[in-house]
């Protein structure tokens, strides 16, 4: 695609919600190439010409004509005509955009350089200064803290004389130290605690932005069968029904910590089966999907992401595989081992915005019970979620991200969960 001239007058931005006052034609282009030509566009079919278009259709002042069917049409080759809610396209490269501009910009790098962003909610761009010229304005615009002045008392020179007195009595300052380092010690649990309670919020955060949760559950037991040779097929039977309706103890576990966390939360929140889920529904608000094989969605869902449940059927095997490396699974349990030999479970927690419901998914998932149930208490603990954030890249909390955590099993009773690997994209 052809992109049109571009005037070399001053682009000023309107987007309400940028902070930014005004660029030059000529620095945003120069920007453009500059990420356009990136590792992370050079290869995206996608990506690169719809960037290139938003930008230079802006700086031409058509801004305003920037629409989901017009990017369809000029970018994709898509008809005049066609269904925007049947074919997603835009939405999904938009979604995939935002997050390639943001990895972009995390690198060190380029954080001296001119910010292109694409607002969420709209497919006009945005011109900033770079971070550091953002942070100095607003130092700049908020007024300087006033300090008090120091009046001298009259017990001053008393002070100065207990002062030299103290100073000649040293053997005083093993009475102070232990209340100091105490003092010491009070502070940095309260900073902790802190932290610690807001890694919830953080991760959370994609989730809680929603008035309403959909929280789906699989099943434990194997669909009801029909007996398909019969001249009038029966109905399941009383305890073919029952056992297709049962729910695992750990996966109920799980979600009544999400629900509780949601409840705190003030959010709205259904808990449904796999089965009485459809990709509408997920379209309508974000979604916690608790279990592995035995919910249909998390296996559905999982099928683009680096770390993976699979059946390996040529082992009998249940694994955990990286994508990566599948040579080498991150984890393997035997579909003939007895649970009771099992000494560690491992699970994969997956938070991620789905192309295809544009919402934000959370997937609970362990590969044996213990697993899941320790996945629901990581992901609702802050002290162990702050675990995770630790090992995060700066400017994570946007991302899409994965963690693979384990717990040992002692007695048939899970220990502490902890983090084994993660991945943020």
């Amino acid at each position: 695609m052809s992109s049109p001239k571009v005037s070399q007058s001053t682009v000023h931005n309107r987007s309400p919600r940028s902070h930014a006052a005004s660029a030059d034609a000529t620095s945003v282009l120069s920007q453009l190439d500059r990420i356009l030509s990136s590792a992370l566009f050079t290869k995206s079919n996608r990506c690169k010409p719809f960037l290139k278009y938003i930008v230079t259709e802006t700086l031409n002042g058509r801004g305003e004509l920037i629409k989901e069917r017009s990017i369809g049409i000029d970018v994709f080759g898509r008809q005049p005509d066609y269904d925007t809610n049947e074919d997603r396209i835009v939405r999904a490269a938009a979604i995939d955009l935002r997050r390639r501009i943001a990895q972009y910009y995390q690198d060190p790098d380029h954080v001296h350089e001119l910010r292109i962003e694409v607002p969420s909610g709209s497919y006009v761009p945005s011109f900033l200064p770079p971070v550091e010229s953002q942070v100095l304005r607003k130092n700049e615009e908020e007024p300087a803290h006033l300090t008090a002045p120091v009046i001298p008392s009259r017990d001053s020179g008393r002070t100065r004389q207990a002062v030299l007195l103290f100073g000649h009595r040293t053997w005083r300052i093993l009475l102070i130290a232990p209340a100091c380092l105490a003092v010491v010690i009070a502070v940095g649990i309260w900073v902790h605690a802190l932290a610690a309670k807001d890694s919830i919020a953080v991760f959370w955060a994609p989730i809680l932005r929603s008035d309403k949760v959909i929280v789906v559950l699989g099943n434990e037991g194997s669909p009801p069968m029909r007996d398909s040779t019969a001249a009038h097929p029966p109905g399941p039977s009383f305890i073919d029904a029952v056992n297709s309706d049962r729910v695992a103890f750990d996966d109920s576990l799980t979600a009544s910590r999400v629900a509780s966390l949601l409840g705190a939360h003030g959010k709205a929140f259904e808990i449904r089966r796999g089965g009485a889920v459809t990709l509408r529904d997920m379209r309508e608000a974000p979604t916690v999907i608790i279990g592995a094989f035995s919910n249909p969605w998390a296996i559905t869902l999982q099928q683009k992401l680096r770390y993976q449940f699979v059946l390996d059927e040529a082992a009998h095997a249940l694994t955990i595989l990286d994508q990566e490396d599948p040579a080498h699974p991150l984890w393997k349990i035997g579909l003939g081992t007895p649970y009771s030999e099992l000494k560690e479970d491992r699970a994969i927690i997956s938070r991620f915005v789905d192309l295809h419901t544009e919402q934000p998914v959370l997937l609970i998932a362990g590969l044996g019970r213990d697993g899941t149930a320790a996945a629901g208490e990581f992901v609702t603990n802050p002290v162990l979620l702050k675990t995770l954030m630790d090992r995060a890249p700066k400017g994570w909390e946007g991302n899409n991200l994965q963690a693979v955590i384990a717990t040992g099993i002692v007695n048939g009773h899970d220990g502490i969960p902890h983090l084994v690997t993660a991945w943020f994209w």
